[in-house]
């Protein structure tokens, strides 16, 4: 595995990115908001803070990525050339982003990193047939889980609950939350507080805001509350996080 680029970088609000890919190249992708891939004639829409795996398998091939947020968005990706001759074109999520991020975190690829992402790239089945997801395309989900996924991403700072969301787009609690798994590969309050967590850090790391008034902001009813949800996420409390920045 060989590493071509890695990158972050912000779009503003109806701004395209492209990357170039060569054949057996692969590109692990995430953002900050939601933007529109286009990819070998394929259009997908990438929520808030998931991850993506693209593989191309042709000569050369470009991606490009469009912010149709309101507000500009963080972009990440990591390109590399592998030695695996790869049969089909992947793009794949969910997928294990704790050596993406990593990687990223370090600007390199180490051996431990990079072992890491080859057990990603195993746990797929690159070395046999490669999937490509068409299921997440726009028009192939219930608009229903649309809804409930921007309401999320738009309002996770207010109090939201299950039996809230369900309301909202008329169906019963149970079948919201195995739904939205299902397409989204988390549950709608996992996801919600997903959204916090990363909040809480970037707010800690770019501030000196009180751990209650973050707690605050992000619709907790306590610190505690905060503080175990943090803990649960990171293996440590926010106080311990913030002082990796001291």
């Amino acid at each position: 595995m060989r590493l071509r680029t890695i990158r972050e970088c912000t779009i503003f609000p109806q701004e395209i990115e492209k990357y170039q890919l060569m054949k057996n190249d692969f590109l692990f992708l995430s953002c900050s908001g939601e933007i529109e891939i286009t990819f070998n004639r394929r259009c997908v829409n990438l929520s808030t803070d998931e991850t993506v795996l693209i593989g191309q398998n042709y000569s050369i091939s470009s991606v490009t990525i469009k912010n149709i947020e309101q507000s500009s968005i963080n972009i990440k990706c990591i390109q590399m050339s592998s030695d695996i001759n790869i049969q089909k074109t992947i793009f794949e999520f969910p997928i294990n982003t704790g050596p993406f991020e990593l990687a990223m975190l370090a600007k390199q690829i180490t051996t431990t990193t990079e072992n890491d992402l080859n057990q990603v790239l195993d746990s797929i089945e690159v070395t046999s047939s490669f999937r490509t997801h068409s299921n997440y395309t726009v028009d192939k989900i219930d608009p229903r889980l649309i809804k409930v996924n921007r309401y999320i991403r738009r309002n996770f700072c207010s109090l939201i609950t299950l039996d809230f969301l369900a309301d909202m787009v008329g169906v019963h609690p149970t079948y919201l939350c195995n739904t939205y798994s299902k397409v989204f590969k988390k549950s709608p309050i996992f996801h919600t507080n997903q959204l916090r967590m990363e909040k809480s850090k970037k707010i800690m790391e770019e501030s000196d805001i009180l751990l209650t008034e973050i707690s605050s902001q992000l619709g907790f009813d306590s610190l505690s509350q905060f503080s175990a949800l943090f803990k649960r996420f990171y293996s440590m409390s926010p106080s311990e996080y913030r002082k990796t920045f001291l």
